[in-house]
């Protein structure tokens, strides 16, 4: 039971991490696009981005969202929450993206 409460909580600090550093990539997108897009950044933050879209839309994930609904609640983790943030991040940059970096 001890081992059980501290995997939660563990699980439920990276959740909040993990959406705590997802909406500051965002709002960095929004307001200083051109950093992420210098030669250094742009292929990490590609490849960050691809990772995202492709774990979140396998059919595992698919399932995992559909059976583990509740995970939202429970952890404060939305998969589907993520999904959307990772697809406005990559529309906010390509939007921004003048000499095609990203392409």
């Amino acid at each position: 039971q001890q081992t059980l409460r501290e995997t939660v909580g563990m699980l439920e600090t990276y959740c909040s991490l993990a959406t705590d550093c997802f909406d500051l990539l965002l709002a960095l997108a929004e307001s200083t696009a051109a950093a992420m897009l210098t030669d250094d950044m742009c292929a990490r933050v590609a490849i960050m981005l691809n990772y995202f879209l492709k774990t979140l839309t396998t059919d595992a994930a698919l399932r995992a969202r559909v059976i583990g609904s509740g995970g939202a609640d429970r952890f404060g983790f939305d998969p589907r929450q993520l999904l959307v943030a990772t697809a406005t991040l990559l529309a906010t940059l390509a939007a921004a993206d003048d000499a095609g970096a990203l392409a």
